[in-house]
């Protein structure tokens, strides 16, 4: 699937979305907004780090034991960062 990269609004999720903020969120709040969800069948934190400049990714969702992982990984090409505008926990 290809990401729809003229919206405004491109956000990438983790699964699972088993509780209600992330249910809600990707559900009702991205498509409402005409923004595009990208998100991965299975995490993988080094996918994810991949697909963020491929689908200009300016949001992200991340619970915060991925986020302090990334924060504190040791070999982050932070170009890959460039296009992140709002980071969520």
């Amino acid at each position: 699937m290809r990401a729809d990269t003229t919206s405004s609004n491109v956000v990438f999720v983790i699964p699972p979305m088993f509780h209600i903020y992330g249910l809600l969120f990707t559900t009702l709040y991205i498509p409402c907004s005409h923004g595009t969800v990208v998100m991965q069948r299975r995490f993988n934190f080094d996918d994810m780090l991949n697909a963020l400049p491929i689908y200009q990714v300016n949001s992200i969702c991340l619970v915060p034991a991925i986020l302090t992982k990334l924060l504190k990984h040791p070999n982050l090409d932070r170009t890959k960062l460039i296009t992140i505008r709002t980071v969520s926990c």
